[in-house]
């Protein structure tokens, strides 16, 4: 807790003068090693050694030893306003975890980018862990007993407020192909998180129907690795539309991200994802006549096609109106493109 900048070793020895537990701590009193704060003692008697690391000069060093479990409970999917008093205090939670779930940190409000939170298991091993300003990775409990640590900073001395939920997989709204989802951030939110969970090999064309320039999107697998990310925008290249809108997924869980960008105001939303396998069936050589049903969508179409057959797209469009004005056919012509399956 002290305020004062400082490098320090702190240790817990039992009554044989034993190190049951030790780690560093930097300037601002945070871990410089990954060990938790949280250790798992036997009855008995225990002392605690604190050291200056640094060696530079005496000084008033302040720390507290707090008990676990927490003393209040934290269900998932549930918003939670707390005040860390001191801010550089701690507050934990204890968290039930019934069966299997994932689930993620998920920041609402607050500033102090110096705090974090830590997902203590009941042995009091590390679960995660990240910044308490920011939403963290996805994690994967099983069922027990864990305890979550809103840790503040030392060198803040004011109570600090937090707005945040764990929340599971359950909790986000699932997509439903081929159908539009509109949303808007509520005040202090600047990501929302959607689901998408494929039962087979699907071939997706994510489909923004958003005009703001103020947002960016990402799909993530349930292990972190990111399929794609770019702006929202229709403004953007017409390139997006083969790079990152189409996508060819294997089966399983995936998380479909919108932030807002930084120091822009987010704005309402809107987008779908559409699946190939209800696209239109179109025949070779026949004229297909068909309306967007909104200017900045996409409409899917499919078609048959022999190894090594020789296909032109011949768009006989002649005035195409979108938002910004009035193209030719001569411009999309040559700007065609389509999903590379």
């Amino acid at each position: 807790l002290s305020s004062n900048p400082f490098g320090a070793q702190v240790e817990i020895l039992d009554a044989q003068g034993l190190t049951v537990w030790s780690s560093n701590f930097d300037y601002y009193g945070n871990l410089y090693s990954s060990r938790s704060r949280a250790v798992t003692l036997d009855a008995g008697h225990y002392f605690v050694r604190v050291r200056d690391a640094s060696g530079y000069r005496d000084r008033e060093v302040s720390l507290q030893i707090s008990t676990l479990p927490a003393t209040a409970t934290l269900a998932l999917n549930t918003l939670q306003n707390v005040t860390v008093s001191p801010g550089n205090g701690a507050i934990a939670y204890g968290v039930d975890i019934a069966q299997s779930e994932i689930v993620r940190f998920d920041w609402r409000s607050g500033t102090d980018a110096s705090a974090n939170w830590r997902l203590l298991d009941a042995a009091g091993l590390e679960v995660g862990s990240g910044s308490a300003t920011k939403s963290g990775p996805f994690m994967s409990l099983v069922p027990g007993h864990y305890v979550l640590v809103m840790d503040g900073n030392a060198g803040s001395l004011a109570a600090k407020p937090y707005s945040f939920q764990l929340t599971s997989l359950s909790g986000y709204p699932a997509i439903v192909p081929d159908t539009s989802v509109q949303g808007s951030f509520s005040t202090g939110q600047t990501s929302a998180v959607y689901t998408l969970t494929l039962d087979r090999e699907s071939e997706l064309v994510f489909d923004s129907l958003t005009t703001s320039k103020n947002m960016d999107w990402s799909l993530t697998r349930l292990d972190g690795t990111v399929v794609f990310t770019s702006g929202m925008s229709y403004y953007g290249s017409y390139s997006d539309l083969q790079t990152d809108n189409a996508k060819k997924l294997a089966a399983g869980n995936y998380f479909l991200t919108i932030t807002a960008r930084q120091g822009r105001t987010p704005e309402p939303y809107e987008f779908r994802v559409l699946d190939r396998a209800n696209a239109q069936a179109v025949a070779l050589d026949q004229r297909v006549e068909t309306q967007l049903d909104r200017v900045n969508g996409i409409k899917a179409f499919m078609f048959e096609a022999k190894a090594g057959q020789r296909l032109f797209l011949d768009a006989v469009t002649t005035n195409f109106v979108a938002p910004t004005g009035s193209y030719t056919d001569d411009y999309y012509a040559g700007g065609w493109s389509y999903p590379q399956w």
